[in-house]
């Protein structure tokens, strides 16, 4: 039977124009689904937002940076406004690590990453529970990483991962018995700005982590991270962006009703 299982949902989708962003903005229109869409880069969400609508699906693009703490309390409530309510928040934005060695990491490095995956993920949420819980319905999907509990990459970022995952495990034993639930899903390597392209080897963080190891401050104890790295990702698999999607299709939709404060992982198995 063909359905729509997102039909008339409204669901806030953050870090949307581009990468596994934009797949899940196209997978959600095609389910029925608003998808207001947010982004820092204007000309590339306005640019997202008409692919998607040239194929039938309705979308809202609204331009906010996550790391910006007056930007989640008006992305709320530019939606409450347009369409009286939001039933979902995904929260795709993240501020990758760089391959650092804690050691020599400095406060605007752990500032740049703290204030982005981890206070702007606290705000939006905050945002969305306070609507969720007034009408006692809503989800929150939060978009992790393999690094909770297999950290590969640098101490700050993984210190933001399994921060995220204690927010999202918190909120969900807060809202047992209620109509609320929150998830965390982790999808597996794919290429992207701001991650490791497995199926290239050309990485944004073995850069960054190969600058600072040329300068001389990176120590180098039983390898330097970026070899760390290189050897605990080859087994990494590169994972089809739409089967990340559709696990976050199910998290958001009524299938899911009875699962809360759970780690969802899509990854074919290469951080095992």
């Amino acid at each position: 039977m063909d359905r729509q299982i997102l039909k008339d949902k409204v669901i806030i989708l953050i870090g949307a124009s581009g990468g596994l962003g934009k797949v899940f903005a196209e997978e959600f229109a095609a389910e029925g689904a608003v998808v207001v869409m947010t982004g820092r880069n204007k000309a590339k969400l306005k640019e997202a937002a008409k692919e998607i609508e040239a194929k039938g699906g309705e979308v809202f693009p609204l331009v906010a940076d996550f790391k910006k703490k007056e930007d989640a309390p008006r992305v709320c409530q530019t939606v409450l406004e347009k369409y009286g309510k939001f039933d979902a928040l995904v929260t795709n934005a993240s501020r990758t690590g760089d391959c650092v060695s804690i050691e020599v990491c400095d406060d605007d490095y752990i500032d740049d990453i703290i204030d982005t995956d981890v206070k702007g993920l606290l705000r939006y949420n905050r945002e969305a529970m306070k609507h969720f819980l007034e009408r006692d319905d809503g989800i929150i999907l939060n978009i992790g990483s393999n690094n909770i509990g297999r950290p590969i990459c640098d101490a700050v970022y993984c210190a933001a991962k399994y921060a995220e995952w204690g927010l999202t495990r918190q909120m969900a034993m807060r809202c047992v018995g209620t109509g609320v639930r929150c998830n965390l899903l982790n999808p597996g390597s794919f290429p992207s700005n701001t991650s490791v392209d497995v199926a290239s080897g050309a990485s944004h963080m073995y850069d960054a982590g190969e600058k600072v190891q040329a300068s001389g401050i990176l120590p180098v104890v039983n390898g330097s991270m970026v070899d760390i790295m290189k050897a605990r990702t080859n087994r990494a698999v590169p994972v089809d962006l739409k089967q990340v999607a559709y696990a976050a299709i199910y998290l958001i939709s009524d299938l899911a009703k009875n699962v809360n404060g759970q780690m969802f992982t899509v990854d074919r198995g290469g951080y095992m």
